[in-house]
């Protein structure tokens, strides 16, 4: 029996009703549990907290804190519940969307929450003449996931209801909502700070930013005024430190509560101490390396195929991993609806790789750069000693490399643009459903845009189209076929090659209590107590 994650999947119904919820202090790096501050160390720091903005994990997952969307994901699952939205009611041509949003409600800022807040964060993303466009463009997920296609208007219907209608029916459409780039911001902030809002967020959520010094450290601060149950800390730092065994050792020494990314080699000792919980869920993840596939000679089949034969994944996972992933075979993690268990995963075969070279007749292949991220993330815990090992593998089959990274935004930035040929990279999924993997990052329209999250410029026509039809039907068994039709055609085409899917991890001091591992990424603190 397949396992899948539970999908808000709105076209599904015609009608969904539901209720929700209802002193300044001076920084420091010390976690003292009396001061009621939560510590948690960090690999990277965010790039920016306009979450419109960005997709990378350190920035969504703390932006989550400050920013709010009108659904949500609850707590540990993808089952959307409400947020700023109280209720929702979807027509039966699954076209129109109509959202009761919450009343007395405001932001940090002091201004309230109303239906022309919601119709301008929208608006902003999907209106180049909006007089907030040009301070986040370009807008990475609305792009890259074709919003635009997907929504055709936003409007006020008074000041706490909105309706959001669509151009065709989309099946993922009510999960999308919970996503951080579609949060709602405060218009008078945005519009006095312009870009500089990307440091300087304002939203409604449980904390607000008080401070934040580049790759240092960052403080949020609870929010008195939060409409929702208040945060159970009065502030959270957030420290970036770099080094998985420096983390470890703040943890364990008590001078930070949380830490992110640990070293898979590090976690038994780390079960052992009476001082530490090693938090652990399943992960919604894929690691992976892509192909630029608009670089020669990687736009020959048979020189990725080798490469691919090249590479020893099983001694990836055991050497980097340790017991902390498995081998990936397919670009989405087997709990998501449309696995293809058909799939024949790549076998390890130097002889074969050497072969496929011969037969794309390359005897002496350009130096590639391989790209190795310079950041800790679940589903690549190590990419800097990962891309050793590949480099090495590569290298006994007459394919040489050369390892090349930068800082994480930049990193990000230079993949966008394609300046790559090979890049380790991977995808936490954002709303548990394979759509957000397989659209966002390998249709045709995603390789179009600039900055592209389809690293491989993968441009199937064939693959897009089965992408866009699984988005307009409920079915789920006909939604899961074309899932399946799309990896296998993925397989056959090889546009990158999936390494790992990996557990997450979080170790944490004994006295913390109420944190949730978020199967999207999330790291929400407001529930989060020191005893």
């Amino acid at each position: 029996m397949k396992k899948y994650f539970s999908i808000g999947l709105g076209i599904l119904i015609s009608v969904i009703a539901v209720s929700g919820c209802k002193s300044k202090t001076t920084t420091t790096s010390s976690a003292s549990t009396s001061g009621s501050t939560l510590v948690m160390a960090r690999a990277g720091d965010s790039v920016g907290l306009d979450l419109a903005r960005h997709d990378d994990g350190e920035s969504l997952s703390i932006g989550v804190n400050i920013l709010e969307t009108l659904v949500r994901f609850k707590s540990g699952t993808t089952e959307i519940e409400p947020s700023l939205a109280t209720a929702w009611k979807i027509s039966k041509d699954g076209l129109t969307y109509t959202f009761d949003l919450r009343k007395d409600v405001q932001f940090h800022d002091g201004t309230p929450f109303n239906a022309d807040a919601v119709v301008f964060s929208f608006e902003r993303q999907m209106n180049k003449n909006h007089p907030a466009y040009a301070s986040g463009a370009p807008y990475k997920y609305w792009e890259n996931m074709g919003m635009s296609s997907i929504v055709k208007e936003v409007k006020k219907i008074d000041d706490h209801q909105i309706t959001i209608t669509l151009h065709t029916p989309n099946a993922p459409f009510l999960a999308n909502m919970a996503m951080q780039f579609m949060s709602i911001v405060s218009p008078t902030a945005l519009l006095k700070t312009q870009k500089a809002f990307d440091q300087q967020p304002v939203g409604t959520g449980p904390f607000t930013l008080k401070s934040w010094k580049k790759d240092d450290q960052m403080e949020l601060e609870a929010f008195s005024a939060y409409w929702g149950e208040k945060p159970k800390v009065s502030r959270v730092i957030i420290r970036v430190i770099p080094d998985a065994q420096v983390r470890m050792l703040e943890l364990k020494r008590g001078s930070v509560h949380m830490m992110t990314y640990p070293n898979p080699s590090d976690i038994a000792q780390m079960e052992q101490d009476s001082n530490l919980k090693v938090l652990k869920s399943e992960g919604l993840n894929v690691g992976y390396m892509a192909f630029n596939m608009k670089k020669p000679p990687l736009d020959k089949l048979e020189v990725r195929q080798a490469i691919s034969h090249a590479i020893d994944r099983g001694r990836i996972i055991k050497e980097i991993f340790q017991g902390m992933g498995t081998q990936a075979k397919n670009p989405i993690p087997p709990m998501l609806l449309g696995y293809a268990n058909n799939v024949a995963d790549t076998q390890y075969d130097p002889e074969k790789a050497k072969a496929l070279l011969q037969k794309a007749g390359l005897k002496n292949l350009p130096k590639l750069q391989l790209w190795a991220m310079p950041v800790a993330r679940d589903y690549n815990p190590n990419a800097k000693k990962m891309a050793e090992f590949i480099q090495a593998d590569l290298q006994r089959v007459g394919i040489p490399t050369e390892i090349v990274s930068y800082d994480w935004g930049t990193y990000l930035d230079k993949i966008g643009k394609g300046e790559h040929d090979l890049v380790l990279i991977g995808w936490t999924g954002d709303n548990g459903d394979p759509d957000n993997f397989l659209m966002t990052l390998w249709s045709k329209d995603s390789a179009d845009q600039v900055p592209t999250n389809n690293y491989a410029y993968y441009r199937s026509e064939l693959v897009t189209n089965w992408l866009k039809e699984a988005q307009r039907i409920s079915d789920l068994n006909q939604r899961a076929t074309l899932y399946e039709k799309v990896q296998v055609q993925m397989a056959n085409d090889r546009p990158m090659l999936p390494i790992a899917h990996s557990l997450n991890v979080m170790p944490v001091r004994a006295e913390v209590s109420g944190y949730d591992i978020q199967p999207v990424g999330d790291r929400r603190f407001a529930g989060v107590s020191l005893k």
